[in-house]
């Protein structure tokens, strides 16, 4: 099934207390009123390093694949923790999001399968930082995420982990995504 514009940041603000299972049920228990659109894209975003972002993606994909979603991880950031942590080896990988970025491969051609049920990944690498900075001048650079994800078919949710910095990869994960999570840690 499918979420609508909006219908995705509305059911993640009406969860209570914002904790992983609650959003994957309000989701899940709305379903039936939303409108429905390919391809809702979250992603989690903060504009700092160590705050649980990839963390944050992980466990909703698990937590949305458990539920009977069809989810995609796309993996911005070049230290590939979120590839990682579904089971790809960034060493070994033939395509990368960044390949998908530069046109030198289709979304379709670098999706791989990971360690968890229902959840496919746009893996990442180091060379994912190098291919931003090839992307600087080329004309429509923010909207290649967005039209590459359009060529999936069979995916309910595209979650994009972000880099721990602001810059292109987020800029183009803002214009890909229908809306967007932010990870904040409570200061004392």
């Amino acid at each position: 099934r499918q979420l609508g514009d909006g219908a995705l940041m509305a059911a993640l603000t009406r969860s209570r207390g914002g904790r992983m299972r609650d959003i994957v049920a309000t989701i899940q228990a709305e379903q039936d009123e939303i409108i429905r659109n390919p391809h809702t894209g979250v992603l989690v975003v903060q504009g700092g390093p160590g705050t649980g972002k990839t963390t944050t993606v992980v466990t909703l994909a698990a937590l949305l694949a458990e539920a009977g979603q069809r989810v995609v991880v796309v993996d911005l950031d070049g230290q590939a923790n979120a590839t990682r942590w579904l089971g790809v080896d960034p060493r070994t990988l033939a395509h990368t999001v960044g390949d998908v970025l530069l046109d030198e491969c289709s979304a379709v051609e670098a999706l791989v399968e990971t360690n968890t049920q229902g959840v496919h990944l746009l893996p990442s690498n180091s060379s994912v930082n190098g291919d931003a900075l090839e992307l600087r001048d080329a004309v429509g650079r923010e909207m290649r995420v967005k039209t590459a994800i359009r060529d999936l078919s069979d995916v309910d949710v595209v979650l994009i982990d972000c880099p721990g910095t602001i810059g292109l990869m987020t800029v183009i994960a803002l214009v890909a995504a229908d809306a967007a999570l932010t990870v904040a840690q409570p200061s004392m």
